[in-house]
């Protein structure tokens, strides 16, 4: 028997399978008392991280950084506006992207602790991030032996030993509430425990609902879901041993079926549906990336020491007969499986993606502390010292400004929002967890003076309620935007909005801030929406989230505007409006619309964004709109397309025609068919079929009266010369009342 051996164990193999025993009486109440003083602690800590975090950081926060806590205050107002129609509101939500199902005990938290980002963040730390914290840590002490889960201090150690973890803080501070599906998930693995059997049908119901929460919370977390299923029937099946005696489970494994699946429909019809008619792999493909890439990327975001540290400690707690075998191997199992379908299936990279392999890396500092705490030597002394050391420097540089770890040559891995990194770490960097440290802008002047300008520029040229108009849920005309040809965290709408709630107050913002399509795989060509802009922000150099090959719809834009593709010839640099020098040295040019963009301009444009994108976009429609625009993502091709007369019009788009551009290749003989309905119109209208040559001339036209409130369209067509094809509605439409929709509207070829 070894000195990292707990005395007895060889002796005891059955013990393997019996939980620790229940303390009681006095033991129970200083346990429970243990525990208490461990949670406060940490919570005390995370507390204090977080505000010093956010008091050294100087951000403009976008996109998912910015989402949730967004999300959260709009669930917090309507709360507090209607508490009784409140939960209506989120279980309606199920029908949007991310619904506002976590914001439940967020909304509450941040009523005491503050509608700000620092409130979100706090709340979040409450809610969801000591109690995943704890959980965890609790869930390490059930995975050893007797002798060794019951040792004093070992929750607190562990407890600590998480909050040691640098990927663990990283969505916390950037604003990330996915804890509460990988709490969820937790919880099932303890409900499991409790019921290994499966006999209660009571602990049966409660896992089917927790799982199927999990995925409602966080719609990744299905992957986490399957793994967790798959490895509950391989534990059955290896706890019964035979085929015909897992039969029996049969029933159990049905009743949590169903209790996830009465759960996911009842609260998330409508995610369902949604899941069901997207394609979320396709639509995600260019998140996607190579093996060896996500590979890497998890390696760094962690650092060659913890994961060293982390398999250490497996093989060594093995080795030594510490575990509780039948837990710890469906922990093991469940987060290895788990891990293997992210990397093999989505396989997308980002800071709150971590949360798939933060749990297994944490069981393995687990099982080195455990077989690090036993009598005192000077190996094991010499090894808690440097580990315990390296914890701390490592936390601290992750969690400083980079510039600080760098004053030291220790240039660390920084991760992007998502596949795009910030920073390739160099070989000494590698050995500590990726940089999460706080964004420091140092142009917030140039921010504001952009800002402050184009408010002056928009109020003198717009209609004064057009920012209010804009900020309608149900507003479906959104013209007149500003649109930013960027994404990143120096320039993109959200940074622009953000800088301009900073000046003029977190609900002040009047710009109608808006981004242009910039995925290939998930959106469409920009051109829809810059027929409608008013504005357009452009970079000198190519502001990406995701690697540049993957957003050519984007990098269009650019090339738009400085090559002088058609439509940009309705634009010129704004006088008003001076660029400005942003971080990176990335120029920032505002263009102003003078005039509307001809069909011609329009159709020349398609072409050249055709040729240089290539691929078409994941979600480009078969039609291009002048009237109402679509929301750019998850957009299902659409077949139905609505202009609304009575829209006010920017000064720059006064007297543009209204029309559809068919978006693809024409095939040789076609059928044009649909219907075109009128809502509200008081007068007749005319619709012109046109066909145009690869010039943009005009190469024929038809006429159509529509006369009645429905109008059925068929027309065979020969292309010939014809390169793109529009439906035009009549100029006498302007200034007229109600709504012309074209539904069903498709080009079939002729065989």
């Amino acid at each position: 028997m070894t000195a990292d051996q707990p005395p007895n164990l060889d002796q005891l193999p059955l013990q393997a399978s019996v939980p620790a025993p229940a303390p009681t009486g006095s033991s129970a109440r200083r346990s429970n008392f243990d525990g208490l003083i461990t949670v406060l602690s940490a919570m005390a800590l995370a507390l204090w991280i977080v505000r010093t975090y956010i008091a050294v950081e100087a951000p403009y926060y976008w996109s998912d950084f910015n989402y949730y806590e967004w999300a959260t205050r709009i669930s917090l107002n309507a709360m507090l506006d209607s508490p009784i129609t409140y939960p209506l509101l989120l279980v309606s939500s199920a029908t949007l992207t991310h619904n506002l199902f976590f914001t439940a005990p967020l909304a509450p938290l941040m009523v005491v602790l503050g509608d700000n980002r620092t409130g979100f963040i706090e709340s979040v730390t409450l809610a969801y991030f000591i109690p995943f914290v704890a959980l965890l840590a609790s869930l390490g002490r059930r995975l050893f032996q007797t002798s060794v889960a019951a040792k004093k201090w070992l929750f607190f150690i562990f407890t600590f030993a998480c909050l040691a973890l640098p990927p663990l803080w990283a969505p916390l501070l950037r604003g990330y509430p996915d804890y509460s599906a990988a709490l969820t998930l937790l919880w099932c693995i303890h409900l499991y425990f409790k019921n290994r059997d499966l006999s209660s049908e009571k602990y049966n119901y409660y896992l089917g609902f927790f799982l199927a929460l999990a995925v409602l919370l966080r719609r990744y977390f299905a992957y986490e879901a399957i793994a967790f299923v798959l490895a509950l029937v391989l534990d059955q099946w290896l706890k019964e041993k035979s085929l015909t005696s897992l039969k029996a489970k049969f029933i159990p494994l049905l009743q949590i079926g169903m209790a996830g699946a009465v759960t996911i429909i009842a609260l998330g019809f409508s995610f369902l549906v949604n899941v069901t008619r997207h394609n979320y792999h396709a639509l995600y493909e260019s998140y996607h990336v190579s093996l060896l890439h996500s590979l890497a990327y998890f390696a760094s975001s962690y650092g060659i020491v913890i994961w060293l540290a982390s398999i250490s400690g497996i093989i060594l707690a093995w080795r030594a007969n510490l575990w509780q075998r039948e837990n710890f191997r469906f922990v093991l199992t469940l987060y290895c499986i788990g891990c293997i379908f992210w990397i093999v299936g989505p396989n997308e990279l980002g800071t709150h993606y971590t949360l798939y392999f933060t749990p297994l890396v944490a069981l393995g500092l687990f099982g080195l502390i455990a077989v690090l705490y036993g009598p005192i030597n000077f190996t094991r002394a010499a090894t808690a010292i440097a580990l315990l050391g390296f914890g701390a420097v490592n936390l601290a540089f992750s969690l400083m400004p980079p510039a600080v770890a760098q004053k030291f040559a220790i240039k660390q891995f920084m991760p992007g929002m998502l596949s795009f990194v910030e920073v390739e770490g160099e070989p000494l960097g590698a050995l500590f967890s990726a940089n999460y440290g706080p964004w420091q802008y140092t142009d917030r002047g140039a921010l504001h003076s952009l800002v402050t300008d184009m408010r002056s520029a928009i109020g003198a040229n717009q209609d004064p309620s057009l920012p209010a108009r804009m900020k309608m849920a149900k507003q479906i005309d959104k013209r007149g935007l500003v649109y930013v040809a960027a994404f990143s965290n120096i320039l993109s709408d959200g940074v622009l909005r953000n800088a301009e709630r900073e000046l003029y107050g977190k609900y002040g913002d009047t710009i109608a801030w808006a981004e242009l399509p910039c995925v290939d795989s998930k959106d469409s060509y920009a051109l829809e929406r810059l027929l409608g802009a008013s504005y357009v922000v452009v970079p000198d150099k190519s502001q990406f989230f995701i690697p540049a090959e993957e957003q050519d719809i984007l990098t269009a834009v650019l090339s738009c505007f400085n090559e002088g593709w058609p439509l940009a010839k309705d634009f010129a640099v704004s006088k008003s409006i001076a660029p400005q020098i942003l971080d990176g040295e990335v120029k920032a040019t505002v263009y102003e619309r003078l005039r509307p963009t001809s069909l011609k301009d329009a159709a020349l444009t398609l072409g050249r964004m055709r040729q240089f994108v290539k691929d078409r976009p994941g979600s480009q429609p078969a039609w291009i709109t002048t009237g109402a625009l679509s929301e750019i993502c998850y957009d299902l091709k659409r077949s139905h397309f609505n202009f609304k007369l009575d829209a006010p019009r920017e000064k720059g788009l006064e007297g543009e025609r209204r029309y559809l551009l068919y978006s693809d290749e024409l095939p040789d003989t076609f059928i044009l068919e649909g219907d075109v309905v009128k809502e509200g119109v008081p007068i007749a209208l005319a619709l012109e079929c046109v066909q145009l040559d690869a010039e943009g001339h005009q190469v024929v036209s038809q006429q159509f009266a529509l006369k009645d409130n429905k109008t059925h369209l068929k027309l065979e067509l020969v292309r010939g010369r014809t390169t793109y094809l529009a439906l035009v509605l009549d100029k006498s439409a302007d200034g007229e009342t109600g709504n012309v929709s074209f539904e069903k509207l498709t080009v079939k070829a002729v065989k």
